[in-house]
């Protein structure tokens, strides 16, 4: 007998492309559907090899999510508990994910699964 997938053992599948590089700079990477976004930030970090010492914000249907200590001076919403699956869907299957605002690497996220 097959066992049922729960929802807390679903994954996303992202590609990450850092923006504006040549050669390009991407990566593949797994993440449970309900991660929260501030781990989120923590896998990006790791997998991209930042090292955690900027500012960073996640765009997700034309929304802006950022750590609560800056949100509400630059008018972010606070993504402390925000759960990729909440804000993702059938119809927003990309976002966009800012580190180091002074420099601006942007990284646009699409989901292949």
């Amino acid at each position: 007998m097959k066992a049922k997938s729960s929802p807390s053992s679903s994954i996303y599948t992202l590609h990450v492309q850092l923006e504006g590089i040549e050669p390009l700079i991407w990566r593949r990477i797994q993440v449970p559907t309900r991660i929260t976004l501030p781990k989120l930030h923590g896998v990006l970090q790791a997998v991209m090899g930042w090292t955690n010492s900027h500012l960073h914000s996640f765009n997700i249907g034309g929304n802006q999510y950022g750590m609560a200590e800056e949100a509400e001076e630059l008018e972010f919403i606070d993504e402390k508990g925000v759960k990729l699956e909440r804000v993702l869907g059938e119809s927003i299957r990309e976002l966009s994910y800012e580190y180091d605002f002074g420099d601006s690497w942007d990284h646009h996220i699409t989901v292949d699964s």
